[in-house]
């Protein structure tokens, strides 16, 4: 990944957790999801999460789901890298809307494990999340892009995706963002 990918992935992901942090994720099944009150800033790692990202993903295989990881295959190879990434970010983030949405239980239940929409937004929009890698793979033979995320924190089974209330609230609460973000919306905890 260049590093404008790099900083389009973090951008993007902050861009969409500044939505649901203030109240701005539209859901089928209360108009707006809640908002949340403690949600991190992620900075891209690429160290750590886009190294084997870009391993699994290299000889143009399409990784087996697994906790924590977002995977988006584009049905054409004939596509830039940047809007691949950009198609596949905002794809996990539509989840909420067109995987039929969570309404006011913000809980990540075993319909939403089930439900590969949902399932792909509760893991962008955990709030415990504060770093995340992906990588892109063009692959020409197969006629498809293949974007990958993996993130440092995964939801678990009858937790809450994200704690609701007031954006900023309980920063404190966070083990390293314990502040909120100056500028923008004042909606993520940040370092």
């Amino acid at each position: 990944m260049t590093d404008e990918m790099e900083k389009t992935a973090e951008n993007m992901h902050n861009y969409y957790r500044r939505l649901i942090a203030t109240g701005w994720a539209e859901d089928p099944k209360s108009i707006y999801a809640p908002r949340a009150s403690k949600m991190n800033y992620v900075k891209f790692d690429c160290d750590n999460l886009a190294a084997p990202m870009k391993a699994a993903i290299n000889k143009c295989q399409v990784p087996a789901e697994a906790p924590g990881q977002n995977v988006h295959v584009v049905g054409t190879w004939d596509i830039s890298r940047q809007a691949a990434l950009e198609e596949a970010i905002t794809a996990w983030y539509e989840g909420l809307e067109k995987g039929g949405g969570l309404g006011e239980d913000n809980t990540y239940s075993a319909e939403v494990e089930a439900n590969k929409m949902l399932k792909q937004y509760a893991t962008l929009a955990n709030d415990e999340v504060s770093a995340v890698g992906c990588a892109v793979k063009t692959c020409q033979a197969q006629g498809n892009t293949i974007v990958a995320c993996k993130y440092d924190v995964q939801p678990f089974l009858d937790d809450p995706i994200y704690t609701v209330g007031k954006p900023c609230s309980e920063c404190s609460k966070n083990t390293n963002n314990k502040q909120c973000e100056a500028d923008s919306l004042k909606a993520l905890c940040v370092a």
